[in-house]
């Protein structure tokens, strides 16, 4: 943001909020959509309440790496599908943030295949999808709020979570639950989202600048986030975390498991899931 600040000789400013203090993601993005807010993060799930091809992202095992993401998330395809869902909500986006593959975190045991699962509580957010892909892998969903799943975990509420490495770490979970599975079964993300009335209000060579300078912040982040996979891990070990490592997983198990649900989930874009799955890489 400093960079298109200072490319824009200070046309260009940003402000931030603390978390909460304008109300949350939905009403955030409600904001943003009505044009009293410029800008905001939104995830799929919240997006998904304006417009349900959304919860496409939560297809389980859409993408097979870190690079098949990468190479959709670039794709024409993809900016194509993104504009023609943000047109009629008013909304433009600008960056797709890779916040890593979900896991399983629990207090109890090693996972290694969907029966593993069976009776353990997992916190997920409030969000009818993701608690359907939880039970649907055969857990217990337990909807928990972000702030509350270390004490939740501690004392015994619930057995563990479903984030990235990355987030249970930042989260502190890993102090309190020593059994990760590297499921990988989905690619978390958020959106940078910004009104499109505003956008299209910049001077062109601003609005060039702001674009291109997000497009680039959507690589970088996505290469820190993989460059800072093992980094996680370690932090993990050194915590005491046992891993489970994605080849010694049945992922064949866990796919006709949620069989169901990636066909729901499918349906709900099929043009994004069909170009996704096609690109080339």
């Amino acid at each position: 943001m400093a960079e298109i600040e200072d490319l824009t000789d200070g046309h260009i400013t940003f402000s931030q909020t603390f978390n909460g203090s304008l109300g949350d993601e939905n009403e955030l993005l409600m904001s943003v959509m009505e044009g009293s807010l410029d800008l905001v993060i939104a995830g799929p799930g919240t997006l998904a309440t304006v417009d349900p091809a959304f919860d496409v992202y939560n297809t389980p095992f859409m993408y097979k790496d870190y690079d098949h993401a990468l190479a959709s998330w670039n794709s024409q395809e993809y900016a194509d599908w993104l504009e023609s869902h943000g047109d009629p909500l008013g909304i433009s986006f600008l960056t797709t943030i890779n916040q890593g593959f979900s896991g399983i975190l629990n207090s109890k045991r090693d996972v290694y295949s969907p029966s593993d699962l069976e009776g353990l509580k997992l916190r997920v957010p409030d969000q009818a999808s993701l608690i359907a892909l939880c039970n649907g892998m055969g857990a217990v969903a337990t909807p928990v709020a972000a702030s509350e799943q270390y004490i939740s975990i501690s004392q015994g509420v619930i057995d563990g979570a479903v984030h990235s490495m990355a987030a249970h770490v930042s989260w502190g979970l890993t102090e309190i639950a020593s059994h990760y599975t590297e499921t990988n079964h989905m690619l978390a993300c958020g959106m940078v989202v910004m009104n499109s009335e505003k956008l299209n209000s910049l001077p062109e060579e601003y609005r060039t600048i702001l674009v291109e300078q997000f497009k680039e912040c959507q690589n970088t982040i996505f290469e820190n986030t993989v460059n800072s996979v093992q980094t996680d891990y370690e932090k993990a070990m050194a915590d005491g975390v046992t891993i489970v490592y994605n080849d010694e997983v049945d992922v064949e198990a866990f796919k006709e498991k949620l069989s169901g649900l990636i066909e729901e989930y499918k349906a709900k874009a099929p043009d994004f899931y069909e170009a996704a799955q096609n690109v080339q890489y």
